[in-house]
């Protein structure tokens, strides 16, 4: 397997993850904030082959998701396989 189709199981896991007592990106506005990524953090790296992998743990918070949309954080195309 590709390191593309690893880093898209790995997002589909992300997806499918569910925790008691907290929310998902996809459930917010629709699902616009959810992508094909690890991390709505790497929606705008675009480069599977760096040399360095940043691991961060919050994207946002409850109040900021379920305030009013934020357009421009939803309004990048989700990833398509190859």
């Amino acid at each position: 397997m590709d390191k593309h189709a690893r880093l898209l199981e790995l997002a589909r896991r992300r997806q499918d993850t569910r925790w008691q007592g907290y929310k998902c990106i996809g459930d917010y506005h629709g699902g616009v904030y959810e992508c094909d990524f690890v991390s709505p953090y790497t929606k705008a790296a675009h480069n599977e082959n760096a040399a360095v992998m940043v691991l961060l743990q919050d994207w946002s918070c409850d109040d900021q998701l379920a305030g009013p949309l934020d357009v421009d954080a939803g309004n990048v195309p989700r990833a398509v396989e190859n």
